[in-house]
């Protein structure tokens, strides 16, 4: 019991100790006029929502994805699958409009940045809600006896990814 007390008391110091770092670097970016890469994608993301003060809040919301929407008509996003919920809440906000177009460029088996924020499952809810989805199958890279051995490896197994919605699609040498 005295062992689960102290890494109670423990993980409290931590939380508290947390906590007051967030509210500091907040502070003390605010004091110097700073923002950070993720300070710019939030605020951007909670102003699309419409969750700036008053009652224009969803007006504002409004005009501003209009207006970046005009003046990026189309937009490209190689990577998809290293970006975020945040991301893509933003992408989706400003190119759901009819005249605009978002293209969507990734590979779910080569998520790699989850230690930084990417969430492979915002991937995979942006490729359900693509209109067009197109998958290349000819390998320009590697030799067709690589080629041969990661298909035998990957294409009988039921879940090679370990995630059902990844999917295995073999390939084909582009050259011989």
């Amino acid at each position: 019991a005295h062992r689960r007390l102290d890494q109670a008391r423990k993980t409290l110091v931590l939380l508290e100790a947390r906590t007051w770092l967030q509210d500091e670097l907040s502070r003390r970016k605010q004091a110097q006029d700073q923002l950070s890469f993720d300070d710019l994608l939030t605020q951007l993301d909670t102003a699309l929502q419409g969750n700036l003060q008053g009652e224009g809040g969803k007006r504002l919301a409004q005009r501003l994805a209009q207006s970046i929407g005009q003046r990026f008509p189309i937009i490209m996003v190689d990577e998809f699958q290293d970006t975020d919920s945040v991301q893509y809440a933003i992408f989706s906000r400003l190119f759901a409009a009819k005249d605009s177009l978002l293209l969507m460029i990734g590979d779910p088996k080569q998520a790699i940045y989850g230690f930084r924020g990417a969430d492979i499952f915002s991937y995979l809810e942006a490729s359900r809600h693509a209109r067009h989805r197109f998958t290349l199958f000819h390998n320009w890279r590697s030799r067709p006896g690589l080629i041969r051995a990661i298909n035998a490896l990957f294409e009988n197994h039921p879940c090679p990814f370990l995630i059902p919605q990844i999917d295995y699609h073999p390939a084909v040498a582009a050259r011989a």
